[in-house]
């Protein structure tokens, strides 16, 4: 096996580290559109990034990720909304 099968196989097994997938769970949705947030393309930018050098399983968490954020602030609001009315 050469060295670039080699780096081939570990970017497509390499997990997200604990500070890619807080950011991709903090920020699960894309508001870079707006001009109030518009450090927000960060996400966007990692993604395609991952998809260049076929980073395989950091894709997927990164996807996960957000849908898990996303899921998480609309508990919140509900919980938020349930208990001020």
């Amino acid at each position: 096996m050469t060295e670039e099968e080699k780096n081939i196989l570990k970017r497509k097994n390499t997990p997200l580290t604990w500070d890619e997938w807080l950011g991709f769970f903090l920020v699960p949705v894309n508001m870079s559109h707006r001009s109030l947030f518009p450090t927000d393309d960060f996400n966007d930018t990692e993604v395609e990034r991952f998809k260049k050098f076929n980073f395989d399983k950091k894709l997927k968490q990164s996807y996960q990720a957000r849908i898990l954020g996303a899921i998480f602030y609309f508990i919140l609001i509900v919980l938020f909304t349930k208990y001020l009315y």
